[in-house]
């Protein structure tokens, strides 16, 4: 999927068993890499979500979901329980908030804030 610049590259495969306590027999996961509008671009950036939730909403909740690449967002380092962690940068931008705001929406969590960077 492309519109501007900007992309959305779903690949779904088999769960491989990546648990010895419980077999994920019939789980998939998904992953979305994304490139995203950059800070300033409103319009695109409302578009760009606006497919991504679309993208997002087609996945079985059951299964896993992770969506990576290049958000073009500052998320800061305000927690949000299960959302944000503490370790992300000290700032937050336009695109930061729109992505805090997409995560808290569908539970998602935002990795590279919950671990402390070299």
């Amino acid at each position: 999927m492309e519109f501007s610049n900007h992309k959305l590259l779903i690949c779904q495969r088999p769960h491989n068993n990546c648990s010895t306590e419980k077999p994920t027999e019939g789980r998939h996961i998904t992953v979305i890499g994304v490139y995203a509008p950059e800070e300033g671009t409103e319009e695109e950036t409302r578009r760009f979500y606006k497919q991504l939730q679309t993208e997002v909403d087609k996945y079985n909740k059951s299964d896993s979901l992770m969506t990576s690449g290049d958000l073009n967002a500052r998320v800061g380092n305000q927690p949000t329980p299960n959302v944000v962690g503490t370790f992300g940068e000290d700032y937050v931008n336009r695109n930061g908030r729109t992505l805090r705001e997409f995560a808290s929406f569908n539970d998602f969590k935002i990795g590279n804030t919950f671990f402390r960077k070299k």
